[in-house]
């Protein structure tokens, strides 16, 4: 009997020992499986983001042309230098042209940014709605790259005032 005793003493070590490292081994393969189902989500992450540049790339090469045009268009609006008095003449004509009264043009100083600096201008007009409109077309698509910020409108006894915020600008080498 006692032999018998401890060879099933034995066996039931055994049968643990055998139980622990099966459940280590499935353990170490779970984890391994987890890590393998990490390291594939980040290439299908990876893979996404490089066919979306890919994407983008063939976009920007079937339309080169037009951006290329467009570049074009708006570097033939942006002088190489910035010259109050030539912005003042031009805002002048546009004016005539629009038949609207110049009252002010103010200038803050020049902030570069990238490739471009920006002059900052302030300026302030009287006149009726229509010439306003015709300013403003004139002002947009005129001969010089102007980007306006923002438009006040006043009406008072002697006629409508509008005064413009607005950006010119020019290459910033």
């Amino acid at each position: 009997m006692n032999v018998s005793k401890s060879t099933r003493i034995v066996i039931v070590i055994v049968f643990l020992l055998c139980t622990a490292v099966l459940g280590y081994l499935i353990i170490s393969e779970v984890s391994g499986i987890q890590k393998t189902k990490k390291t594939i989500e980040e290439m299908e992450h990876q893979l996404l983001s490089k066919r979306t540049i890919l994407m983008r790339s063939r976009e920007i090469k079937e339309n080169i042309h037009s951006l290329e045009d467009r570049y074009k268009t708006i570097s033939g609006l942006i002088p190489n230098s910035l010259s109050e008095e030539s912005i003042v003449i031009e805002i002048q004509n546009y004016a005539a042209d629009a038949s609207v009264t110049m009252l002010s043009v103010t200038f803050d100083p020049g902030i570069k940014k990238g490739d471009l600096i920006e002059m900052p201008l302030n300026m302030s007009f009287k006149g009726t709605y229509k010439g306003f409109l015709s300013l403003l077309s004139n002002i947009l698509y005129g001969e010089r790259l102007i980007k306006i910020d923002s438009i006040h409108i006043k009406k008072e006894n002697d006629g409508l005032f509008i005064d413009l915020t607005a950006k010119a600008f020019c290459a910033g080498k």
